[in-house]
């Protein structure tokens, strides 16, 4: 993963990277995050142009046209009851000063 740099601005930040592997094809991602006092906090992951959020709010938008929020709600709630699988989610971390 290769950071081209933040671009700050009143509290938010687009952090732009390129994801490379040997014989494979540049992946884009870029993180939004938003100052958090002496922190940042990632609010959005946008792999290739599709943003996480925007495709949530779609899905959203979708089961609530359909059941409601009420509906929305369940569903969120029957998807955390589940364990989520972690050892096939695999992070790395970078801090910039």
């Amino acid at each position: 993963v290769k950071p081209l740099g933040p671009q700050p601005t009143q509290g938010e930040a687009l952090v732009k990277t390129v994801a490379t592997s040997p014989g494979q094809p540049v992946v884009t991602v870029d993180y939004r995050l938003e100052s958090a006092g002496e922190t940042w906090l990632v609010f959005d992951v946008i792999i290739e142009g599709v943003s996480l959020v925007n495709n949530y709010r779609g899905q959203f938008a979708s089961v609530i046209a359909r059941s409601g929020m009420d509906g929305l709600i369940k569903l969120l709630a029957e998807k955390n009851s589940k364990p989520y699988l972690y050892s096939t989610l695999r992070t790395r971390v970078i801090t910039c000063s």
